[in-house]
């Protein structure tokens, strides 16, 4: 039998507020971690005010109660201001936030209301819970899903959306996985009212497919199973239902005393299935090692077994802790020196430390944005949100689409998770994948000198583009990514620059045949892209097609998950 956490936090936040500028200069960075840990704020330090911390984030100010979360890192002097005492109160069962209402041109905003002091509560009184008042049945429609996505990050965006549009947000959330999100119009009509439920990724397809959510949410890609539960609606896979949100990975987490520097999945397999029971087995204390992980159905668990353990032919030990709450298997690692866990990177804090992957031939994988928008991190995943196709709730179809916007794809940052926009690299900070290359038993200095000629004075942009074993074809993901990179050259993002499309391979087959491929491969992409953007605007940027083989591996090629990473083709500008 698994073990089941009976760890919980007593303190919880009651409330975030929007709120609009107070005259105060601004200061320094400060971060903020809710006290229960769910949730992570990090911005510039403007006031103290009310018993509220006012910081300044990437989507705007934010008033943060001071009795609710913890200061991390630099943070104000209170002595000075001190926090207010909270009035007693029933717990808070709604989270209400005003947002700045639509004002017309050169009208000042209007501040929002000073919030009540949150109470801290274990479980509210079921006679505290506030009724849902009713809303026109054209104002509802439903957001079904993920967890890892629900808890925090599509609060944010609605609450984003909604300061927007100067919409009131409200939440009613008795139940933590049936939230009710209401905005209002400042004239006080309903604009929409969200059944928000955040029962796992595989609740978003039935949610679709019974027409009760217009909007999925899922930390994994739709697979065969899904198809099932979405009944008439049919394939949303390679569709304009598919929308990748952003990306995010899972990492494993230990105790920050222990003297593990990276660890490989070699060994995860003989810990996590309980063959290796001493931290002393690996250079560690001598102390008995405490597994922490989630129960059945979890997608964290499914994502790291299938990376870290089955395909060692081992299965997870039944003395692993189990915990339902992202927070309880967190604070639970980092409270034991002995313990060892996993979780989604967007959840962790400086609380546990965590250990890179170290590949089986020796390379080592970080969880970086760069290494999981390219996706050659060894756990990284892609988070999707998937529509009901035809037409849906006019607010749900704007809401998606702000959450597609530079301003929506901030909201993801700030929520802990690695946003769609394109980031750069310099080959000079590729010094661990360039020493490894010299290494490897087919290495062509001939071939390693070209590379860094051509690419010495480039920067990589964290896209990637992928094919199938031995095919010069596409597939399906990359094909969008071919259309969304176009349109990013015709936004003249990249004016002035030059363009190298340049391929690479994984290690089967010998060096000539893999540098010839790649180079088809960075020709077909090249094309695509041509295609796209005219003629005229292919020979301005040049779109040079360049191969270099097996030469510059990204994960092992030891196994299909590594060198599936490895059949790439990467966009260089200079």
């Amino acid at each position: 039998m698994r073990i089941q956490s009976s760890l919980r936090l007593g303190v919880a936040i009651a409330a975030l507020f929007w709120a609009t500028s107070l005259s105060a200069e601004t200061g320094p960075k400060i971060k903020l971690v809710s006290k229960e840990g769910g949730i992570t704020i990090e911005g510039e330090f403007i006031a103290i005010d009310g018993g509220n911390y006012v910081i300044g984030t990437s989507i705007g100010e934010m008033r943060v109660p001071m009795a609710s979360v913890d200061c991390v890192g630099e943070c104000p002097d209170l002595t000075a201001a001190p926090a207010a005492e909270p009035e007693p109160a029933a717990p808070a069962t709604t989270e209400a936030a005003t947002a700045e209402p639509a004002a017309p041109a050169e009208t000042a905003p209007v501040a929002a209301a000073e919030p009540a002091a949150p109470v801290a509560a274990e479980e509210p009184a079921p006679e505290a819970v506030a009724a849902v008042p009713d809303a026109p049945a054209d104002r509802k429609f439903g957001i079904h899903g993920s967890r890892t996505l629900g808890t925090n990050l599509m609060p944010n965006l609605i609450k984003a959306y909604a300061a927007k549009i100067g919409a009131t947000y409200e939440m009613f959330d008795d139940n933590p996985k049936e939230r009710i999100v209401r905005l209002t119009a400042a004239d006080g009509s309903v604009i929409a009212q969200i059944d928000l439920q955040t029962k796992g990724s595989g609740t978003a397809f039935p949610g679709l497919g019974e027409g009760l959510a217009d909007i999925g949410m899922a930390d994994r890609r739709m697979n065969d199973k899904d198809l099932e539960k979405l009944g008439t609606l049919g394939e949303l896979r390679d569709t304009t239902s598919e929308i990748t949100l952003g990306r995010d990975g899972i990492v494993t987490m230990v105790h920050p005393s222990n003297p593990l520097q990276n660890i490989s999945f070699e060994e995860l397999s003989r810990i996590f299935s309980g063959e290796a029971t001493n931290w002393r087995d690996f250079g560690g204390p001598d102390l008995p090692i405490v597994l922490h992980s989630f129960p059945d159905g979890s997608g964290d668990r499914s994502i790291f077994l299938s990376r870290a353990v089955e395909p060692f032919g081992k299965m997870e030990s039944e003395a692993a802790v189990e915990h339902e709450e992202y927070a309880d298997i967190r604070n639970a690692v980092a409270a034991d020196p002995a313990a060892i866990g996993f979780l989604g990177r967007s959840f962790i804090t400086d609380e546990v430390k965590v250990l890179p992957i170290r590949e089986q031939c020796g390379l080592v994988s970080e969880p970086t944005n760069f290494r999981m928008k390219t996706e050659g991190y060894a756990m990284s995943r892609r988070i999707y949100l998937y529509r009901q196709p035809g037409t849906i709730n006019p607010v749900a179809q704007d809401l998606l689409d702000f959450a597609m916007t530079p301003e929506g794809q901030q909201v993801i940052v700030g929520s802990n998770f690695v946003d769609n926009e394109l980031e750069t690299l310099r080959l000079s900070d590729m010094a661990t994948e360039l020493d490894f290359a010299k290494t490897e038993e087919d290495f062509r200095p001939d071939v390693f000198d070209a590379l860094l000629t051509d690419l010495g004075q480039a920067e990589r942009l964290s896209i990637a583009f992928r094919f199938p074993f031995s095919k010069a074809t596409l597939d399906p993901l990359s094909q969008r990514s071919v259309q969304e990179f176009a349109a990013k050259l015709q936004s003249g993002a990249f004016d002035g620059k030059e363009i190298l499309v340049v391929g690479f391979a994984d290690a089967v087959g010998s060096f000539g045949q893999n540098q010839r491929l790649a180079l088809a491969r960075a020709a077909t992409v090249a094309d695509m892209i041509s295609l796209k953007i005219g003629a005229d605007d292919a020979k301005r940027f040049g779109l040079k097609p360049l191969s270099f083989g097996e030469l510059l591996p990204y994960l092992c090629n030891e196994d299909e998950f590594g060198r599936d990473a490895n059949r790439r083709v990467e966009i260089w500008i200079r």
